[in-house]
């Protein structure tokens, strides 16, 4: 049963938070809302497409060819001066690229090599401080990278071991407190780690169960309220989470049915006004729901581009 969620523009998404600050100089910053950012895993692209009011099929920059080491890109994400960084499963590797970066640009820093313990990245986010968070796999882990890091470069930090709840980790959000919220789609599990929590240490809360509807959990995102965006790609669900949840914990609000047009849904992202963006991969779309949305509900946009190749990873 839904509890009259309805987040406030004010209270809206932002996954990007740190204690610390860089200064934005990035459009979309104090000037209008940021781009819509894609990463499309068979087609190794990155798409930026304008914000959230003009929604069209065209994107204004592409990066793409065999100059910008994008390979099986899964994750992207942009830190506060607009610099956009993608997880590479094909290489294994995290690419940066400068705002602006279009076409056949190669990367302004790659993060590749032993030292990094870069395996199968999934999931990443950049803190306002410049930090890179990434999730991966063999083994199960998440990893922090310095602001600056470039090269084979060792990690700040990492959480990984039989402790920590990670089983295949895919991907990774950040609230205001610093908490680190982590989609385990083989655990079917979301795993949430307050700051301090690193190394093989148990998590703070666990979300699992059958109450739950945790079924191959990919995305998460979460409101700057605390509530947690969960995409299920097993059943092509999304589910909503009151802030404090743990354990068996029932959604408060579930959107799936065939009105949704949800197949393979996997990256979601929210912006400013809480609309909750999908990437679905089993038709290469992307679907926008409003912020009430609950149930076999339509969405309130759905658009797509011949560029797309398997959306997977969406940011703002």
């Amino acid at each position: 049963m839904r509890s009259n969620f309805v987040p406030s523009i004010a209270a809206a998404f932002v996954v990007l938070v740190a204690t610390a600050c860089k200064t934005s100089t990035s459009s979309g910053g104090a000037s209008g809302p940021p781009p819509l950012l894609v990463a499309n895993f068979d087609s190794s692209s990155i798409l930026v497409f304008p914000a959230a009011t003009s929604l069209g099929a065209t994107p204004f920059h592409t990066i793409r060819g065999a100059g910008t080491g994008l390979s099986s890109p899964f994750g992207v994400a942009r830190d506060v001066d607009g610099n956009i960084y993608v997880s590479n499963r094909g290489t294994p590797s995290i690419t940066e690229y400068a705002a602006g970066a279009s076409g056949n640009a190669a990367p302004i820093a790659t993060i590749q090599g032993t030292n990094t313990l870069l395996k199968a990245p999934s999931g990443i986010l950049v803190d306002s401080a410049g930090i890179v968070y990434v999730t991966g796999s063999g083994p199960a882990i998440v990893e922090a990278f310095a602001y600056g890091s470039n090269g084979d470069a060792a990690p700040l930090w990492t959480i990984t071991g039989g402790a920590t709840g990670l089983v295949n980790p895919r991907g990774i959000a950040l609230d205001t407190a610093h908490v680190f919220y982590v989609a385990n789609a083989s655990g079917n599990s979301i795993t949430v780690y307050p700051p301090g929590y690193i190394g093989n240490h148990l998590p703070a809360r666990t979300i699992a169960g059958a109450s739950t509807g945790l079924d191959g959990p990919v995305g998460v995102a979460v409101y700057r309220t605390g509530e947690l965006v969960v995409t299920n790609v097993n059943v092509n669900s999304v589910e909503i989470f009151v802030p404090a949840a743990d354990g068996d914990a029932a959604p408060i609000a579930t959107i799936s049915g065939p009105n949704t047009g949800l197949n393979g849904p996997r990256g979601v992202a929210i912006d400013s006004a809480g609309r909750i963006y999908v990437a679905n991969t089993g038709d290469n779309t992307i679907r926008v729901f409003a912020p009430s949305a609950n149930g076999n509900v339509a969405p309130i946009a759905t658009f797509s581009n011949a560029q797309f190749g398997s959306p997977i990873g969406l940011s703002f």
